[in-house]
């Protein structure tokens, strides 16, 4: 979670709102983290598949189906939300949530 906090906050300036073409550029090895490893998600109008550090509010019970937004910490761009992380929707049929997850995680989406 530190590397998530060290970066510069989004600047609307400098920093593309939306972008299709982002995908995973960068990624961290965690060990007994709580993750969440996804198909086809979505942010800001990009898809991407990958594993995933959960925010630590995000430690609950969620439905088996359906679409929500989890809380992930990611740069988007190598930049990042003021107060939190950001949020990705998925698809809850294709993802996995693992407590103690050792591994590679995605830790930016850009180009």
């Amino acid at each position: 979670m530190k590397y998530y906090y060290d970066a510069e906050i989004f600047d609307k300036e400098l920093t593309p709102n939306t972008s299709q073409l982002a995908k995973p550029t960068v990624y961290k090895t965690v060990e007994n983290k709580a993750c969440i490893v996804v198909k086809n998600a979505m942010y800001r109008s990009a898809e991407f598949s990958g594993a995933f550090l959960l925010a630590d509010s995000e430690a609950v019970d969620f439905p088996k189906s359906g679409f929500v937004r989890v809380e992930v910490f990611c740069r988007w761009f190598d930049r990042r939300l003021k107060t939190r992380g950001i949020k990705i929707l998925v698809d809850l049929s294709k993802c996995q949530f693992k407590k103690n997850y050792s591994g590679q995680i995605v830790a930016n989406l850009s180009l």
